[in-house]
């Protein structure tokens, strides 16, 4: 973008002789390649000018030959200078990132500045070789989204980091705006909206990935079922259910039988050795494990943990024979458990028919 009648150089020659003899002029030599045609030298200074455009897409690199003589008589004597001119690229274009979005992940409630996610790198689309100077810094800007500032940017490192501590449960994901500038000095302006077509522009959306910091809920305190004498062993009757807000395998839940079982009212199960009732570790299935016969009667109360949590959950069981009357649970006793006070079942009034027992009110 050099102007015509720039100066490129000046070249100087000295000769020692006096008068006429000692006076030093400049000219241009011609060259097979026509290259003297481009420049132009002024006989007296030794100053190189533009004279044609210069084109660096056509032509980056000049090579002239300057002549400097003296004005002696009667044989002027002269001696050359070669010299190579180099056509330096302008910055034409901005830094551009070949992608318009990419997905980073930090995970909830680690310390601000523990984890660090590398942006990627823009390309320039200007001409770059080994006789230029050395590439500008391109820097990148947080320019919008980035809604309650929880992430800042190192601009020459590229890196995002958290500023606030993440949590999974409030927002599982972020939007930020980032901006890339040769201009590391003065923050560019913020936006607020993210226009593909400008490829200064990233939009980054930030996952916030998941620990185990929940404990799975019971969806209810206490769960009560029934069966009838004429059920066969292994039949599944209920289904324990705790929910976990976390996510993927943390928010799996598993269901263990905690604490003695306690029988009252019970008849004929005397004989029963083992666990009258298992609970699927996974789906929280209670099925019996017993097989009962005529005659069998009683209330069994005990307790499920969900996970490895301090959660429990309060089990009513009732094994009856088949009968055409209602039946009434009376009130239980308080239980104490891990700190916190559960209430069993009060009056619970249970009608049994053909199909089983279930609860009334």
């Amino acid at each position: 973008n050099a102007t015509l009648g720039s100066t490129i150089i000046q070249v100087h020659a000295t000769d020692d002789d006096i008068g006429l003899n000692g006076a030093v002029r400049y000219r241009l030599k011609q060259d097979l390649m026509g290259n003297w045609r481009t420049f132009s030298v002024d006989s007296e200074s030794g100053i190189i000018l533009l004279k044609q455009p210069l084109d660096r897409e056509k032509q980056k690199i000049y090579e002239i030959r300057v002549e400097a003589y003296d004005l002696g008589i009667p044989t002027p004597l002269s001696s050359d200078l070669d010299l190579t001119i180099y056509v330096r690229n302008i910055n034409d274009y901005e830094p551009q990132f070949l992608v318009d979005e990419m997905v980073i992940k930090f995970t909830e409630h680690m310390p601000t500045g523990m984890e660090r996610r590398k942006i990627v790198d823009t390309v320039d689309r200007d001409e770059v070789d080994e006789l230029d100077d050395p590439p500008t810094p391109v820097c990148y800007f947080i320019v919008g989204g980035n809604e309650g500032d929880f992430f800042t940017i190192e601009p020459l490192r590229h890196e995002v980091m958290v500023a606030k501590e993440l949590d999974r449960e409030a927002s599982k994901q972020h939007l930020i705006l980032i901006k890339a500038t040769e201009d590391c000095i003065h923050s560019p302006a913020n936006q607020n909206f993210f226009d593909p077509t400008d490829d200064t522009y990233l939009k980054v959306i930030v996952e916030v990935e998941d620990i185990n910091d929940n404990a799975p809920h019971f969806v209810k305190k206490v769960f009560t079922g029934g069966v009838t004498t004429e059920a066969d062993f292994g039949k599944e009757f209920m289904q324990i259910k705790a929910i976990d807000i976390d996510e993927g395998d943390n928010a799996e839940v598993s269901y263990y039988q905690v604490g003695q079982i306690q029988m009252t009212l019970t008849e004929g199960l005397e004989n029963v050795q083992t666990p009258p009732f298992l609970v699927d570790q996974f789906t929280g299935v209670v099925q019996l494990n017993f097989d009962p016969q005529k005659g069998m009667k009683g209330y069994f109360d005990f307790m499920i943990q969900a996970g490895v949590s301090d959660e429990v959950v309060q089990i009513l069981e009732m094994v009856d024979e088949r009968i055409q009357e209602a039946q009434v649970i009376p009130e239980r006793e308080r239980i104490r458990l891990a700190g916190t006070t559960l209430q069993g079942a009060a009056c619970q009034w249970w009608k049994v028919d053909q199909d089983g027992i279930s609860t009334w009110g």
